[in-house]
C-alpha cells in the first residue's frame, strides 16, 4: 500500500508535465503560412505536447529516452529566449530517468522539484499559446 502511495506522489510530478502541456495543446493550432523555422518549431512543438500528454509511467526508460530525445531536436529550433527553459525541462526528464523507476528516487526527485523548473515549463507552453497558435487569432508579433 505505501508504494501505491509513493507511485501517486511520483506521478504528482509527472503530472505537472502533462497539465502544462496539455495547456498548450488546445491553443496550438495549424499553421495557414508556408513552413518556416517558426512553423517547424510550433508543428514540432504540438507533437511534442502530444507526447509529454500520453507520458504516464515514470519507469518507462524508452517513453523517457524519446522525449529527451525529441525535447533536445527541438529546443535546437526553440526561440532564443527559451533555450534555458527548454534545459530545464529536459534535465527535469533525465533526472526522472536516472532514477532507474525506484519510487523513493522518484518520490525525492518529486519533493524537489526546483520552482525555476516549473516556471521555465510554464514559459515554454505560454511562449507556445502565444507564438503557435493559429493564424485566426488576430495578432501579429
Amino acid at each position: 500500500m505505501a508504494a501505491e502511495g509513493r507511485t501517486r506522489k511520483v506521478a504528482a510530478g509527472v503530472a505537472l508535465l502533462v497539465a502544462l502541456a496539455m495547456g498548450a495543446t488546445a491553443l496550438i493550432g495549424p499553421m495557414a503560412a508556408a513552413p518556416s523555422s517558426k512553423e517547424q518549431y510550433c508543428t514540432g512543438l504540438q507533437a511534442y505536447v502530444g507526447q509529454l500528454s500520453s507520458f504516464r509511467d515514470p519507469t518507462d526508460s524508452a517513453q523517457l529516452d524519446r522525449l529527451i530525445s525529441d525535447g533536445t531536436t527541438l529546443s535546437k529550433s526553440a526561440p532564443d529566449g527559451l533555450h534555458d527553459q527548454w534545459g530545464l525541462l529536459l534535465k527535469y526528464l533525465e533526472q526522472i530517468r536516472a532514477t532507474g523507476g525506484d519510487q523513493a528516487k522518484l518520490q525525492e526527485l518529486n519533493a524537489s522539484i526546483d520552482p525555476a523548473t516549473s516556471q521555465g515549463i510554464q514559459a515554454i507552453v505560454t511562449d507556445g499559446q502565444q507564438n503557435c497558435a493559429g493564424s485566426g487569432s488576430g495578432e501579429t508579433a
